[in-house]
């Protein structure tokens, strides 16, 4: 799905009013427009209305298993502790050291979050990356 079948799907599915069940209480009109009024909660709206969201949300969370996240996060973070390690065994200035440190930091987070989820769920958290991504720069900038 391209970024503009998947801004036309969730404004479609943004457009359809849904209905309130009868057993439910209704919510008081100014805590529905406070609630209107903050990012965090527009955001998450907009992300439960896109499809390509859920979809991505659905593969997620049929391909996950608890114990491989657990081993290739184990892997990721001894990988790591073995590169800073080496590189500071390296370091002869503090300021080498500090260096080191930022820049191992930048990749363990980077890694942490980004590339070993890629590596276990592939387009899906790509998809799922994007329509966050998305959503929050039209919270924003739109």
């Amino acid at each position: 799905m391209t970024d503009e079948e998947a801004i036309i799907a969730a404004t479609a599915a943004q457009s359809v009013q849904t209905n309130v069940g009868a057993g439910t209480p209704s919510m008081p009109k100014e805590a529905e427009e406070w609630l209107k009024l903050q990012p965090l909660t527009q955001i998450s709206t907009v992300l439960m209305k896109d499809p390509a969201f859920r979809g991505a949300i659905a593969e997620i969370n049929q391909k996950f298993q608890k114990n491989t996240v657990l081993g290739y996060e184990i892997t990721w973070v001894l990988l790591i502790w073995t590169i800073r390690a080496w590189r500071l065994s390296k370091a002869q200035s503090w300021l080498t050291r500090i260096w080191v440190q930022a820049w191992v930091s930048i990749l363990f987070w980077w890694g942490g979050l980004f590339l070993v989820p890629w590596f276990l769920w592939g387009k899906s958290y790509q998809m799922l990356l994007a329509t966050v991504f998305r959503s929050i720069v039209h919270q924003f900038w739109a």
